[in-house]
């Protein structure tokens, strides 16, 4: 028997009381995530004492010294990491038997609880730990003995495109594990993974199939391919055979996953609040 019941809530909004909802959730936030934070910036001082460590105990007199374009790279992965483990513990108990009641009682409409959730998960997070790890990482630059060549993330060549960079990576990645937060009720991260591992290997297999058949189609995807390898590792195309088919390739096949990557994050952010309308308990 099918007990479940569908509750659609209202898509108002009220700035005032937007305003003491979202008051509450950054209450709720810091209540649930502040040993993620802690332990984030703690990952981060420890691995650096530890290659410290490992670099002194091997008597190197002249370590390799890690510059920040590299340290930036390293900021990008824990911030990404720790934004989505943000998704399930700070919203992971919203849609759960139970606690979906307490959610549809608050006095806020789904799309006042669907704007809060922006704000917290891709803005305030991001900047929280980002600037929290750059600030970090700027601190232990100032070691003269450190294993970090001097100068902080912001010297990093165009470093502002590659924050924006970052910043949408991020909120992108993070839009597909909120999507999937609000669909599943258990094992929420397990599920977007196999999701993602399923969609690589049925990917992989169609466009297998595609080549095989030698088509036009396939022609143009062999060629994207290619292009787009030989781009990888040789960072030039005129190096390839049939350079001017192959480029048009290629160009072809960088728009199309251009405006994929631009405009599904959006399209998950959507259905996230349609879902939230929703809400099944």
């Amino acid at each position: 028997m099918n007990d479940t019941v569908t509750i659609r809530t209202n898509g108002t909004f009220s700035l005032k009381r937007f305003g003491k909802y979202l008051k509450k959730d950054f209450h709720d936030y810091f209540t649930t995530y502040t040993i993620s934070y802690i332990s984030v910036i703690g990952i981060t001082i420890v691995l650096w004492l530890l290659n410290l460590l490992s670099t002194s105990a091997a008597g190197d007199k002249s370590p390799f010294m890690i510059p920040p374009a590299a340290r930036l790279t390293k900021i990008a992965f824990w911030t990404i990491l720790f934004s989505i483990i943000a998704v399930t513990v700070v919203y992971g108990k919203r849609n759960m038997p139970g606690y979906a009641i307490h959610s549809i009682m608050l006095p806020a409409s789904s799309l006042e609880k669907f704007i809060s959730m922006v704000i917290i998960l891709p803005i305030f997070t991001f900047a929280l730990i980002f600037i929290s790890l750059g600030l970090v990482d700027g601190l232990l630059s100032l070691f003269g003995s450190g294993i970090y060549s001097p100068g902080t993330i912001l010297t990093t060549e165009h470093f502002w495109k590659k924050f924006l960079d970052i910043f949408f990576l991020n909120f992108a990645i993070q839009s597909y594990f909120v999507l999937c937060n609000s669909i599943f009720k258990k094992h929420k991260i397990g599920y977007a993974i196999l999701i993602l591992i399923g969609a690589g290997l049925l990917f992989s297999i169609i466009t297998t199939i595609i080549v095989a058949t030698k088509s036009p189609l396939a022609d143009f995807i062999e060629k994207s391919i290619s292009g787009s390898a030989t781009l990888v590792f040789n960072g030039d195309l005129s190096s390839s055979a049939d350079f001017e088919n192959l480029e048009v390739s290629v160009k072809a096949f960088s728009i199309v996953c251009k405006w994929i990557y631009y405009l599904l994050p959006f399209l998950f952010w959507g259905l996230t609040y349609h879902k939230m309308r929703q809400i099944k308990y």
